[in-house]
């Protein structure tokens, strides 16, 4: 009995903390049709059966604008929930109402609305940039993925503190930004090959040498990564070839490493061709997965060549 005495009462100052809290920041919180823009991107994005769209939630952001930067910092900025609230949250039953009321004060999502608002805002949320590189480099968790991909969207300016972070000490930290660059490559077509802004062509110029430099990572999980978001690249591809060639024609390199660099040149074809040499020694590789992977790739890369090479 009297643990649950005690669970009711640290659940009630949890409950009063969080609701003082939370009308201290409403007071100052932004309003679009008498709704406050919390609620907006909460229903918008992360309440699949609120029946708010996203497309509403967008309009309501970008009708607030740049006035709301300031307010998104201060969600991002939440101080971290106490471990008392963190195990209430797992403890209680998502269908329990002091369970939501507990979510809805949460700091992860505060953290998650403040950066989903300036992620809709993009590059028009720039002046958000300084302070954000700053809370990222205090940041080694999953927030530093959300914080990166935040600043991602923002343009060149937001790209400035995740390449920074490529060169720090912490392993973690350098494969978590090639990570984050893989999801920058995916929405914002670096893969297309149509229409190319000047400004996508600047930024692949700066992030693909950085990237190909974490080839050479000490920590393989880093090397992966990189890897991974250079396939993505495609516009890069008379650069990254002979980065990738270069990893092939070291055969004490890591076997699977090699095994996706051969997946990225057969999958790029016959923009791949300048692999054509090194493709032919691996086609003499001690590895057999090695050889196979290599006929494969060889065969789309520069059919000519496998013809020759007596590639069937």
């Amino acid at each position: 009995m009297q643990m649950r005495t005690r669970i009711a009462l640290a659940l009630l100052l949890a409950l009063a903390a969080g609701a003082l809290a939370w009308q201290l920041l409403r007071e100052s919180e932004p309003l679009y049709k008498r709704k406050p823009l919390f609620q907006w991107i909460a229903q918008g994005y992360f309440q699949a059966d609120s029946g708010v769209t996203i497309e509403r939630t967008d309009e309501a952001v970008n009708a607030i604008g740049t006035n709301a930067i300031p307010y998104y910092l201060s969600l991002i900025e939440t101080k971290p929930d106490s471990p008392l609230k963190i195990w209430l949250l797992k403890t209680l039953s998502k269908r329990q109402w002091p369970w939501r009321f507990l979510y809805e004060h949460s700091a992860n999502l505060h953290h998650d609305i403040g950066c989903a608002g300036l992620r809709i805002l993009g590059p028009q949320a720039k002046a958000a940039v300084p302070r954000l590189g700053e809370v990222l480099a205090s940041q080694n968790d999953s927030r530093m993925t959300t914080l990166g991909v935040t600043l991602a969207s923002m343009g060149l300016e937001g790209l400035s503190p995740l390449t920074n972070e490529l060169a720090s000490s912490d392993s973690k930290r350098r494969a978590t930004v090639a990570h984050i660059l893989r999801i920058y490559a995916t929405s914002n077509g670096s893969v297309s090959e149509s229409v190319v802004t000047e400004e996508q062509t600047r930024t692949d110029a700066i992030l693909v040498p950085l990237l190909i430099s974490r080839l050479d990572d000490d920590d393989l999980h880093v090397r992966f990564n990189a890897l991974d978001s250079l396939a993505l690249f495609r516009r890069q591809a008379h650069v990254i070839v002979p980065a990738l060639a270069a990893q092939l024609h070291n055969g004490t390199n890591d076997h699977w490493l090699r095994l996706s660099a051969l997946e990225v040149l057969n999958h790029w074809g016959p923009k791949a061709d300048r692999a054509t040499p090194v493709l032919l020694e691996c086609l003499l590789d001690e590895d057999l997965e090695i050889r196979s992977r290599a006929t494969n790739a060889l065969k789309g890369v520069n059919p000519d060549a496998a013809a020759k090479a007596g590639v069937q």
